[in-house]
C-alpha cells in the first residue's frame, strides 16, 4: 500500500536537507560524516558530506581562536603567577600608574615596562611556558619604542632560549609616538609541545639617558584561523565504486534515470579494461575503453540509464545495486571486483507528496 511520508521520515529528510545547505562549509555539522569544502560526489567525502565506499576521510578542523599566552595583557597585575618576572632595578618591569606613575599601556591598566633607567643599567624580562598547538602559525605582541640611548640597547624574544626576534637602540622605530604590532613566525615551534617564551631587554645607559621598550596585548591564537577540510583517501587494496543518479525523484512511467558510475583504483597495482558494470536494474551499462590502464588512484566514470515502469510507481521507488569490475593484467587477467552501491530514488506524486511503500497495514 502507498502511504505519504511518516514523521520519522519526514525528520530524517529535514536532517539530511540541513546537512546537504551546509555540505561544503570545511565544518563537520549535525548530519554529516566529513566535509571536504565542496559538493562533489566521487572524491570521497559525498555531495551530501558522507564519506563515500571504499574511502577514509579525516575530520574537518573548525577554527579556534583561543589565545595560548596566559594574561596576554598583564591584567593581572605584577605577582599574579601568569609570567615570570624579573627586573634588576624594579623587581618587576609589569606596570600600572600606581606602579610606575604613567599610563603607557597600549589597552587595559597594565603593561610591561622593559628599560626605563637613567644612568645605571638594566637586565629584566617576562617569560611565560606555553602549548604551542602545531595549527599554531605567529607570535605577535604591541610594542612602543618610545626612546632610545644607544644601540647597545636592546629588546629580543626568545623561544626556549634561543632567539627568534631583537630590535636595538638604532632601530628607526625608535622616539615613536605609539605601539606598532611585531609579527613573528611560529611554524619551527609548532609541535603541540610547551616551549618558554620570554621577552627580555637590556640597556646601558651609555649616553646617560634610558631606552624604553613598551610591551603589551600578546597573542598566540591556537588556529586554525579557517576551517581544515577533510583529506580523503582511498582505502589501499581495493577497486571502490561510487554510484550516482541524477535525480532523487521520479514522477511518471516512461521518465528515464541517468545513472555514473565512477571507479577508482585504491589497489597497489594498475588495472585493465575492460572496465564494467554489473548492475540489477539497468541494462545498458557503459564503459569507456581509455584510459588504456588505470594507475593506483587513478579513475575512470561508465553511465547507464533506466526508464521507469509502473510498477516503480507502484512501489514507491526505484533502489538499484552494482558492482564495477576490471583485469589486473592486460591479458588473461583476473578480474577485481569493487564494493556493493546503490541509490533510491523515490516517487513524487501529482500532488507534490514523496511516496514510499509501506511496510505494515494500515
Amino acid at each position: 500500500m502507498l502511504a505519504l511520508l511518516t514523521a520519522a521520515l519526514i525528520v530524517s529528510i529535514a536532517a539530511n536537507a540541513a546537512a546537504a545547505v551546509n555540505c561544503g562549509n570545511s565544518l563537520l555539522d549535525p548530519g554529516e560524516q566529513c566535509d571536504d569544502g565542496n559538493v562533489l560526489a566521487g572524491d570521497g567525502c559525498s555531495d551530501q558530506c558522507q564519506v563515500e565506499p571504499g574511502y577514509s576521510c579525516s575530520a574537518p578542523i573548525a577554527p579556534n581562536l583561543t589565545n595560548q599566552i596566559a594574561d596576554p595583557g598583564f591584567e593581572a597585575g605584577p605577582g599574579s603567577g601568569a609570567w615570570i618576572e624579573a627586573s634588576i632595578a624594579f623587581g618587576t618591569p609589569i606596570c600600572n600608574l600606581a606602579v610606575c606613575n604613567v599610563s603607557d599601556q597600549r589597552s587595559g591598566d597594565y603593561w610591561t615596562w622593559l628599560g626605563g633607567v637613567i644612568v645605571d643599567p638594566e637586565d629584566a624580562l617576562v617569560a611565560q611556558t606555553v602549548v604551542i598547538p602545531e595549527t599554531a602559525t605567529d607570535l605577535s605582541f604591541w610594542l612602543w619604542v618610545a626612546l632610545c640611548d644607544s644601540e647597545a640597547d636592546y629588546i629580543e624574544v626568545l623561544v626556549d632560549g634561543e632567539q627568534v626576534w631583537t630590535l636595538n637602540g638604532g632601530d628607526p622605530s625608535c622616539g615613536a609616538v605609539d605601539y606598532s604590532q611585531v609579527v613573528l613566525d611560529m611554524l619551527p615551534y609548532a609541535d603541540g609541545a610547551a616551549h618558554e617564551i620570554t621577552f627580555h631587554a637590556e640597556t646601558f645607559s651609555v649616553n646617560l639617558d634610558s631606552s624604553d621598550f613598551h610591551l603589551d596585548d600578546i597573542e598566540l591564537i591556537h588556529g586554525p584561523f579557517n576551517p581544515v577540510p577533510s583529506q580523503c583517501e582511498l582505502v589501499a587494496g581495493s577497486l571502490v565504486l561510487v554510484k550516482s543518479v541524477s535525480q532523487s525523484t521520479f514522477s511518471s512511467v516512461d521518465e528515464v534515470i541517468e545513472y555514473s558510475y565512477l571507479l577508482s583504483n585504491g589497489t597497489t597495482i594498475t588495472l585493465y579494461p575492460p572496465y564494467a558494470i554489473d548492475d540489477d536494474k539497468t541494462s545498458d551499462e557503459t564503459c569507456p575503453a581509455e584510459p588504456a590502464s588505470l594507475p593506483p588512484a587513478g579513475t575512470v566514470t561508465c553511465s547507464a540509464s533506466y526508464t521507469i515502469t509502473q510498477a516503480d510507481v507502484d512501489a514507491g521507488s526505484i533502489t538499484n545495486v552494482a558492482t564495477a569490475s576490471a583485469l589486473d593484467a592486460v591479458s588473461n587477467g583476473n578480474v577485481v571486483t569493487s564494493n556493493q552501491d546503490s541509490v533510491t530514488v523515490n516517487y513524487l506524486d501529482p500532488q507534490g507528496n514523496l511516496i514510499f511503500e509501506d511496510s505494515f497495514e494500515n
